[in-house]
């Protein structure tokens, strides 16, 4: 079945807000996310996956201020090994209570039942103090291309207004349907009006020639 050329015109415009759409979620969710972690201070975990985004450039140039990324749970401290990125929570001094990602520079070793680890920022001077497994929050898989960028962008003023744009050139089909629609009611509620206002004079035509047509019999008799 061919489609009808009117199907082919729209055809360009439904791709489009595919693709809008599917960049205003994304954006949505990344902000949704980084909020709740604001204010919960909990990172939502999928299935053992999190998502954090780099707010530092402790770790340049592999990761960037901005740079979102995807991390792992770790089943097993002990697999862990020099040159992982591991994002973990601090406990002692600045890191208190922070989450931290940086690179493995001293594989874990195990004390008294309970694995070690040293990790140190790519671009810092010096190693971070000692961690202990219990801290670590899982290990890097993947860096989300574009994300990170995307979403610094849509925090700024002109982000804002890009937001707004792709919003309304979205729905704006939506929009132009239910203009066209009010126009057509309109229409036709003033297409019953005239048809209601013919009928009500045809009547009145019709009632007052029966009325001579009956005076003029009386007369005949």
């Amino acid at each position: 079945m061919k489609a009808t050329p009117k199907e082919k015109k729209s055809l360009p415009r439904r791709i489009l807000n595919i693709i809008l759409t599917v960049i205003l979620v994304i954006l949505f969710l990344v902000i949704a996310l980084t909020m709740f972690v604001r204010i919960s201070g909990n990172t939502p975990n999928f299935g053992g996956y999190m998502v954090f985004r780099v707010s530092t450039g402790s770790m340049e140039p592999e990761l960037k201020v901005g740079d979102v990324i995807l991390t792992k749970e770790v089943s097993d401290v002990a697999s862990l090994k020099v040159g992982d990125i591991v994002t973990y929570k601090g406990a002692v001094g600045s890191f208190s209570d922070k989450l931290i990602t940086h690179q493995v520079v001293k594989a874990p070793y195990k004390e008294e039942g309970t694995y070690y680890l040293v990790t140190k920022g790519i671009a810092n001077g010096e190693e971070d103090p000692v961690i202990s497994e219990n801290q670590v929050v899982g290990i890097m898989v993947a860096k989300i291309p574009f994300l990170g960028a995307i979403y610094s962008f849509f925090l700024t003023p002109w982000g804002l207004i890009v937001t707004i744009l792709l919003i309304i050139l979205i729905f704006a089909g939506e929009f132009w349907n239910i203009f066209k629609l009010s126009n057509t009611n309109d229409d036709i509620q003033e297409i019953d009006e005239q048809t209601l206002q013919k009928a009500i004079e045809k009547y009145k035509a019709d009632s007052e020639n029966n009325e001579e047509s009956a005076d003029t019999e009386n007369d005949n008799q």
